[in-house]
This record gives structure tokens, sequence and C-alpha cells, in this order.
């Protein structure tokens, strides 16, 4: 996926991948570019055209995927990728909020401001 915004080119191919968060409802992916600028990729869930919200694709669709009408389910999914630029703040601060366990997210929370 290649897009440029305000005169930045933000590539998946050509930038250094910086971790991933995987989730079955929203798998996001943040990428460095060569010139330093941040970016996440987000992969959102779509059956019939409508988006999935992350917290009603395990009930919603997986379960589908893996009995007898599982094909038509998988017929009717997409998946669609959204790239947004994101500082280096926000990129240190979307690290630590998906990769540190929960538990820690309110002492987190009082140096991240």
């Amino acid at each position: 996926m290649k897009k440029t915004i305000k005169g930045i080119t933000y590539d998946t191919e050509r930038s250094r991948k910086v971790t991933a968060w995987p989730d079955p409802g929203l798998d996001t992916v943040l990428f460095q570019n060569s010139t330093g600028h941040f970016f996440l990729v987000r992969t959102y869930n779509y059956v019939d055209g409508k988006r999935v919200p992350a917290s009603k694709f395990i009930e919603s669709v997986l379960p589908g995927i893996f009995d007898v009408k599982g094909d038509a389910i998988r017929a009717r999914r997409t998946r669609k990728d959204f790239l947004s630029p994101i500082s280096r703040a926000k990129a240190l601060r979307w690290c630590l909020l998906t990769h540190v366990p929960r538990t820690f997210h309110k002492d987190l929370a009082r140096f991240l401001k």
C-alpha cells in the first residue's frame, strides 16, 4: 500500500515494520518510513459491505468460518486496509498501550500525559 499525504509518501513495501498488534477483528501494523515518519495500517473486516466492529468479530464472523456454512461467510467477507500517519509521540503511546499488559495501563497513563 502506498499513499502520499501532505507531501510525505507512506509505502508499506519500502518502510520498516516496527511492530504489529494482531487481533482477529482488527489487525494493526506500525511502520516507519525512510524519512522517519510513523504510520499505522489498520485492516478492518467487512461482511456484506458493512464493517464489523472488532468487538463483534469473534461472535459474528469467526464461528461461521469454521462451520458447514463457512464458505458462504468467507465469500461475503472482505478486508480493507486504512493508512493513517501518526506522530512519534503517538507511535510510542500506541506501542506502550498495545504491548504492555492492561494491568499497567493506569500507571502508564500518568507517565504519558
